[in-house]
């Protein structure tokens, strides 16, 4: 029966299965996309490391914990990095660049890819007397191969290009290049002094099956109070992981957003069939059908159609997720491996064809009121007119459903809370919008215009408009595109930087105190104006609240993170507030406060007496 009385409206069932093909389509590629990106991570995840556990410092390792650090695994490879200005001698090109000296053995997992091929080999072996350069650094300042690059006082010949480095994606060689120098020629760069801000790393390949957060357990301690940090495949795989999952739990909300307001049509379409199945309805109910019997014909119509369309969005979305590792491979640290995902899919599927019934049901809840009578009063509306309670909890089931959906994607309650009481109010405002024009139109109609405006604005009014769907239709795709915009605005706001006015354009970091005069002399040589001075002190914490580090760190609810406790800070002090500051607790500075006028500056904890300061300028 469901499927003879299709026959004449299969058209505009169409257009209802094609409300939600999109909607399907981004959730099951978006999905499926996360799910063989968070699979290629844990396959790759030794290549994101290159090694089976790292060991890093801001400090060389102390001394005394190099016995037995030097007992941990098969090889071990140490490497220095820090940031420094590099040279190419034959373009005269200049740039910040990240040096890294490193000895023989590393990467022990993963491809480095350099042309020539054998250059990556010879290095690794540690047999080769030169750098090697990333790609983009190389484009830039239109060097080669054969040409020679200077870091400090070092000039050595650039003896490969960098194509691929384990765990960078292009995306960060683009931002923070690299040069990779062998580590037997550090000391000749002269750019290793007291108070270099330099990273020490360490290396190391265990046995196969060797269990490594098991055999560092025993030196944790030690490794804490030598602020030394330790990094596992395991460890390198979480967090690389989380970062990715997050932002494809963002793009599933959005995706979901996209699906919810193709469900609007979705309402909108089946409720514009019922209306024109009444009189067809009231013809069954003459026949003896129930009320019930009525509503499964079209419900199984619209459940068959929104399965349809829940397919051909999932086959769609499984073709689109073909396009995205092409799309996004420079800013993925591991090459991702596609596949179907059976779990996007079944996600994609499930949540369709729920949302499609759901919002279907809406509308066609009115069938089961439809009266014999209006086979002989066509006008007879009292039977679909009044409210009815299945409404209610029809709408409660959505809100439920969203907040769900919302939940399974962030895990977190108060964000799905938050992600469902945002849609409620949003679409709470567009229907108030909606029935605040019709009421309007109604009680103001401008009955001196012409015939034309009068009929295209009395149609906004009269019964079976349209008026609050569309409104709602439109709003609903407007707030899913100004989100989207708002947020890559806010994205690239946090890393444009912008040439006009007054704002800085260039930063000049660590100048020691006996540098400052020589610097300034140049900048003035050069008509640059210098727009503010920032002295920093190189600091770590002593106490928080009489409370020393050491007791801080032995205190396990003390709810201080131990990077908070370990890591160096760099602190500056001034008289007055900026214009984007504001106190919002304890005395406003003191005008021109010096060590001597400032007992809080005297009496601050620190263990390094290192300063500098830093000068931005245009």
């Amino acid at each position: 029966m469901a499927w003879r009385d299709s026959r004449r409206s299969r058209s505009r069932l169409a257009l209802f299965m094609s409300s939600i093909v999109l909607g399907i389509a981004a959730l099951v590629g978006i999905n499926s996309f996360g799910d063989n990106l968070a699979r290629s991570i844990r396959e790759q995840a030794r290549e994101l490391l290159g090694a089976d556990l790292v060991l890093s410092s801001t400090q060389p390792f102390d001394p005394k914990l190099l016995p037995a650090l030097q007992k941990l695994g098969q090889t071990r490879s140490d490497e220095a990095s820090f940031a420094s200005l590099v040279s190419f001698p034959r373009t005269q090109g200049v740039r910040l660049a990240q040096v890294r000296a490193l000895g023989p053995g590393f990467p022990y997992y993963g491809d480095w890819e350099t042309q020539p091929a054998a250059a990556g080999a010879q290095f690794k072996a540690g047999q080769s007397v030169g750098a090697l350069v990333d790609d983009v650094l190389l484009a830039q300042f239109d060097a080669r191969v054969g040409d020679s690059v200077k870091v400090g006082s070092l000039t050595v010949p650039i003896v490969g290009r960098v194509l691929k480095t384990p765990g960078q994606t292009g995306f960060s060689a683009a931002v923070a290049p690299k040069v990779f120098i062998p580590k037997n020629l550090l000391a000749a760069t002269g750019l290793i002094r007291p108070g270099s801000r330099v990273q020490y790393r360490t290396y190391y390949r265990f046995a196969p099956g060797t269990d490594v957060a098991a055999t560092i357990k025993p030196l944790e301690s030690k490794l804490e109070a030598s602020n030394i940090d330790s990094d596992t495949v395991a460890s390198r795989q979480q967090q690389t992981g989380r970062a990715f999952q997050d932002l494809t739990r963002f793009l599933s909300l959005v995706a979901f957003v996209a699906l919810l307001l193709g469900c609007v049509g979705v309402a909108s379409a089946v409720n514009l069939y019922v209306q024109e199945k009444l009189a067809s309805v009231a013809v069954l109910r003459c026949l003896g059908a129930s009320g019930r019997q009525a509503l499964l014909i079209y419900l199984i119509q619209t459940s068959g159609l929104g399965l349809l369309g829940a397919i051909i969005g999932a086959a769609l979305g499984a073709v689109v997720q073909l396009v995205l590792p092409q799309v996004l491979g420079s800013f993925l640290p591991v090459t991702v491996s596609v596949a179907v995902s059976p779990a996007a899919v079944g996600l994609g599927l499930l949540t369709g064809l729920a949302m499609a019934v759901l919002f279907a049901l809406l509308p066609l809840l009115a069938i089961r009121r439809v009266s014999p009578l209006r086979v002989l009063r066509a006008s007879f509306e009292e039977d679909t007119a009044t409210p009815d309670p299945l409404r209610g909890l029809v709408l409660a089931v959505v809100g439920l459903f969203i907040v769900g959906f919302a939940y399974a994607q962030t895990r977190e309650w108060k964000q799905a809370l938050g992600f469902g009481a945002g849609l409620l109010l949003a679409l709470g405002a567009l229907a108030g919008l909606g029935l605040g024009l019709r009421y309007q139109l109604r009680r103001y109609f401008p009955v001196g215009w012409s015939y034309v405006a009068r009929q295209g604005l009395a149609n906004l009014f009269r019964p079976q408009n349209q008026t609050v769907t569309l409104i709602i239709s439109l709003g609903l795709g407007t707030f899913l595109l100004a989100t989207l915009f708002l947020t890559q605005g806010l994205l690239l706001g946090r890393v444009q930087l912008s040439a006009s006015g007054r704002q800085p354009n260039l930063v000049l970091f660590d100048i020691q105190t006996e540098q400052e005069k020589g610097v300034e002399q140049l900048l003035a040589k050069q008509a640059i104006p210098v727009m503010q001075r920032v002295p920093i002190v190189t600091m770590r914490l002593a106490a928080i609240n009489r409370r020393t580090v050491g007791q801080l760190r032995k205190d396990t609810a003390s709810g201080v993170p131990l990077f908070a406790l370990t890591r160096e800070y760099r602190v500056t002090y001034r008289d007055t507030l900026s214009a984007s500051e504001k106190l919002v607790a304890g005395t406003p500075p003191r005008p021109a406060a010096t060590p001597a006028a400032c007992p809080a500056c005297r009496s601050m904890p620190t263990t390094s007496s290192a300063s500098s300061s830093s000068w931005v300028i245009r």
